[in-house]
């Protein structure tokens, strides 16, 4: 997203949070506890932190603040970004295990009232973000509504379907539409019954109002898109990664089996669908990650195959990087014990 926030340096906080008590062995949660801290005070990083350890149940930390007087804790809402739009992905994914569209269907067949290019863009294209519709027209608190009056307004495509890469969030938004159309439901609900609340993500939110929950952290762009705004927190978006890697978002089936190459986007092991990228070793899939900014609004999730560490990172205070550095410091920690 286009405009750019700064979030405030603010005083140290420290705010451990455990969903289960004892999580991790206590030497190394002090030392997870100390990762953190220093890049809080070296760094300025604002955020919250969920790991996962094989069979281990998932440990969180936060430190910050959520607005300039109220402390960050694990409950407090972040913008997923980029990461978010998983969860049209796997509708649609779902809905065509169920045998209720396919991939080459024309996305007109379910969205009738689009103009004429309707009829040339198949499902599949939005999947892939090889549509060739243009990215959004961002403006403060814009709407579904108001992307969707793009989309009509919309007389010519980018490039012909299928031909090239444009990676955008109308492709998003018209999945989320889809399925509207599809299940008879409005997205968000769809989103709550068939994922959210079956696999306990109970702080994950689909916004259909601008600043929907007093939760949300301060440093995100005011939107309200379907299949787009969605807040969550760290340990809502590691159960999410469970639920792809052990198939119970996917009808029993990983995530794992939709990771191909993308053949068009140019960047390297990109994910065809919207699952980030994927690392190989030894010719097969060994890590899986996927991040997302909005603005000053970070996220990075991430899993290492071979060791089972999954971890979930997210954070205000604008400084993307800071969650690869902590990823890796983290890795390398239960790297040296194994």
């Amino acid at each position: 997203m286009k405009r750019i926030y700064v979030f405030w340096l603010v005083l140290l906080a420290i705010t451990p949070i455990t969903i289960e008590a004892n999580t991790l062995e206590s030497e190394l949660n002090d030392k997870v506890v100390k990762i953190i801290e220093q890049f809080q005070t070296q760094h300025g990083f604002n955020g919250s932190i969920a790991i996962k350890l094989k069979a281990n149940p998932i440990f969180t930390y936060s430190v910050g603040y959520q607005t300039q007087n109220t402390k960050l804790n694990a409950e407090h809402l972040f913008s997923s970004g980029s990461v978010g739009k998983e969860f049209t992905t796997v509708a649609l994914l779902k809905l065509i295990d169920e045998s209720r569209l396919t991939l080459d269907d024309l996305i007109g067949k379910y969205i009738p009232t689009l103009p004429p290019w309707g009829q040339q863009i198949k499902v599949k294209h939005l999947l892939s973000h090889t549509s060739g519709l243009p990215k959004i027209s961002w403006k403060n608190n814009i709407t579904t509504q108001d992307v969707m009056d793009q989309v009509m307004a919309l007389q010519v495509l980018e490039f012909p379907p299928g031909t090239d890469y444009l990676y955008g969030n109308i492709n998003v938004m018209l999945r989320a539409k889809i399925v509207e159309n599809i299940t008879g439901q409005e997205f968000d609900k769809y989103l709550k019954d068939h994922f959210l609340d079956p696999l306990g993500m109970t702080n994950t939110i689909q916004s259909v109002t601008i600043n929907q929950s007093k939760q949300q952290v301060a440093g995100d762009y005011p939107t309200a898109i379907n299949g787009v705004t969605i807040y969550t927190t760290t340990s809502d978006l590691l159960l999410w990664e469970m639920a792809l890697l052990d198939g119970k978002a996917l009808n029993g089936k990983s995530v794992l089996r939709y990771i191909s190459k993308h053949k068009l986007s140019g960047k390297p092991n990109h994910i065809e669908y919207d699952f980030g990228q994927f690392y190989m070793e030894n010719e097969k899939i060994s890590a899986i990650k996927h991040d997302g900014s909005n603005p000053s609004h970070h996220v990075l999730k991430y899993t290492n195959l071979t060791s089972q560490l999954s971890l979930v990172v997210m954070s205000s205070d604008g400084n993307k990087n800071l969650l690869y550095l902590i990823k890796d410091d983290i890795e390398a920690l239960f790297q040296s014990i194994n």
